[in-house]
């Protein structure tokens, strides 16, 4: 079966390898799929050129900024190595090796002219992610959840982000932030402008000055009521925001109802230290006008979309369920400023600098104590955990044995799809604790979502979300896992 170049690129999901040819047979290898590709030779090229300059925008924005990252606030730094998409040889018309990692999203964009598009899917459907941002970003009703199709969700958890923080920054009040006025006063002001004052014909008891003052009218409040209007006349997104509508007429009172103009585009600063909370707001406020197309001089028009870490978003909503399901114990994730992080000598500033070791997740029962590492990447059998990824760990166990005296074990927690999947334990008699591995498993996907089918996989999450932590219990409390 020959695949339509176009069709491949939108249908990508996470952790996964695609070789792409013309002269290629196919397989039904789930992880590492051969595919061949149709199209001429012209339109494969153009799509060649655009999958690379993908690539290159998005370890622009990993270096330089977040453009296109949306990130889970200030709980998780993101990862500068993380991968949307690596790839591998000349041109899809001969071959091309893609590979993806843990960020997920879509990034459109032209090439001579020509529409494409790239799109990242997670490998376990929109109902995990539903599941999984619901239950993270606290509760919240999603109505008509069939009418999200996989490709709509992109849009929606956009959106959905940008409702919950507005909420969380909105009970500051509205920014009320440094702006530049120009006018004619009684009395003057600032900087008084002698030049244009003689140039009156005749006295009108007003001085023409320049001044800053705190004021509502502000680029940031702008930008919000743009965002609000922009949601409110689409019909795939009013939905989200409809009940917000006393909080957009506030915004839309406070900026006299302008929206934002191109003299907005450098004056997106929150200088109020007590309004900080908005940052996060306007960083998903000009995701959403480039997400949408909108030319307001925001950002470069080469490309529009957004991406999001989904291995951030998984290790949260595992610590989440770890706390919901397990009332006996204690769930610590440390910060560089816990008393309890170790921090290891680098040699660095003559010997003055040190780097903190923080494991995602440090659970502490009554007897013993488990530090784990969440990892949302494939989970193979025959290989188990990479060389990598295990000396990051032994790492953390030798650092934290003598932090916590009842440290009984280490290991990893990983996602799974299949449903036979059980805990791995492994004696390391030279730490004198266990090695573990623990899996979560995912029921089957759906690539479209209604609400009978979601509530069905709901149901089922929570059945295996409870398993996953009573075979952690077991451990803690000293029972065998086989």
């Amino acid at each position: 079966m020959t695949v339509i170049i176009s069709e491949l690129l939108t249908s990508l999901e996470d952790n996964s390898i695609y070789s792409v040819g013309k002269n290629i047979s196919n397989n039904n290898d789930k992880y590492n799929q051969s595919i061949c590709c149709g199209n001429g030779a012209n339109n494969l090229s153009r799509a060649t050129q655009f999958v690379r300059k993908v690539v290159e925008q998005i370890e622009n924005s990993l270096a330089n900024g977040d453009k296109y990252i949306v990130k889970w606030g200030q709980e998780f730094d993101l990862s500068k190595d993380q991968i949307f998409l690596k790839v591998h040889g000349d041109c899809f018309s001969t071959f091309v090796k893609l590979e993806t990692g843990n960020l997920v999203g879509e990034l459109k964009g032209k090439i001579d002219g020509y529409d494409f598009s790239v799109k990242v899917s997670s490998r376990f459907g929109v109902s995990f992610l539903f599941h999984m941002i619901t239950s993270s970003e606290g509760f919240m009703e999603i109505k008509d959840l069939g009418s999200y199709s996989e490709r709509a969700f992109i849009k929606w958890l956009l959106v959905f982000l940008w409702k919950r923080r507005l909420l969380q920054s909105y009970i500051l009040g509205v920014p009320k932030l440094y702006v530049g006025i120009k006018d004619k006063i009684p009395l003057i002001r600032g900087n008084f402008d002698i030049k244009e004052h003689l140039r009156a014909p005749v006295s009108t008891g007003t001085y023409p000055c320049q001044y800053r003052e705190h004021n509502y009218n502000n680029p940031v409040t702008r930008l919000i009521y743009t965002v609000f209007q922009i949601l409110y006349r689409n019909d795939e997104l009013h939905e989200i925001v409809s009940d917000l509508h006393k909080v957009k007429n506030t915004f839309a009172e406070a900026c006299n109802g302008n929206r934002i103009t191109q003299r907005d585009h450098n004056h997106f600063f929150i200088t109020n230290p007590y309004f900080l909370g908005y940052e996060e707001v306007v960083s998903l406020s000009k995701k959403i006008l480039l997400n949408e197309n909108i030319d307001l001089g925001i950002d470069h028009k080469d490309f529009s979309g957004f991406l999001f870490d989904i291995s951030l978003l998984f290790e949260s909503h595992i610590r989440k369920v770890l706390i919901r399901e397990s009332h006996d114990l204690t769930i610590k994730k440390l910060t560089p400023d816990s008393p309890e992080t170790v921090r290891y000598p680098t040699g660095g500033n003559n010997g003055k600098t040190r780097r903190s070791l923080l494991p995602d997740i440090i659970i502490e029962g009554k007897s013993k104590t488990l530090i784990l590492d969440v990892k949302y990447k494939r989970w193979h059998n025959d290989k188990g955990v990479s060389r990598e990824d295990s000396f990051q760990l032994i790492s953390y166990a030798a650092a934290y044995k003598k932090q916590f005296e009842k440290l009984t074990g280490f290991g990893f927690v990983f996602p799974s799809d299949d449903p036979k999947a059980r805990s791995i334990f492994q004696e390391f008699p030279e730490l004198g604790i266990g090695f573990y591995i623990f899996f979560l498993v995912i029921p089957e996907k759906g690539k479209l979502i209604c609400n009978e089918t979601f509530n069905d996989f709901q149901t089922q999450m929570k059945k295996n979300e409870s398993i996953f932590v009573n075979e952690i219990n077991r451990v803690l409390k000293g029972s065998d896992l086989i």
